[in-house]
């Protein structure tokens, strides 16, 4: 495993865990009869959506990064 699998393995962790606790929120908030509008402005779900957007972010950089090196390593064996 190489060390960008390593990391992307963590984020990819990390971020189903922010997900689930996210889901969690706005389902209970659901529950006790508060609007999808009340919902998103809510400041735990906020915080989480945007610590869930900045995982997305360096997941997909990490992605990019990896993507060049096994095209660089491709280029140099021909």
């Amino acid at each position: 495993m190489t060390r960008y699998e390593g990391d992307m393995d963590g984020l990819r962790r990390e971020w189903r865990r922010v997900r689930q606790e996210r889901l969690r929120i706005r389902d209970s908030l659901a529950g006790k009869g508060i609007d999808r509008t009340s919902i998103r402005k809510n400041r735990e779900y906020r915080e989480l959506k945007k610590r869930q957007k900045s995982l997305s972010n360096k997941i997909r950089h990490l992605e990019g990064r990896k993507s060049r090196r096994i095209a660089g390593e491709k280029k140099r064996e021909t």
